[in-house]
């Protein structure tokens, strides 16, 4: 029984393991939407005819981190 077990907690990710597939899904759609690592510090936005503008504040720029601060415009 406990090869069962164990053979299925394999099979299933575990929380670390799902915490990291949203971070990387996270970062490729900000990828997709900003491109950020190509960017300078300052303001941006992508704005749609949806009515719901994101605004991105890139802060720094380090080697291998970007501070960054992503809103929705909400009127």
């Amino acid at each position: 029984m406990s090869a069962v077990l164990d053979r299925r907690a394999a099979l299933l990710p575990g929380r670390f393991e799902f915490l990291m597939g949203l971070y990387a899904e996270n970062y490729h759609r900000l990828v997709r939407l900003f491109a950020p690592q190509t960017l300078s510090p300052g303001r941006y936005v992508s704005s749609v005819d949806d009515g719901l503008d994101v605004h991105l504040q890139l802060q720094e720029c380090h080697p291998y981190t970007l501070e960054l601060e992503l809103t929705y415009d909400l009127v």
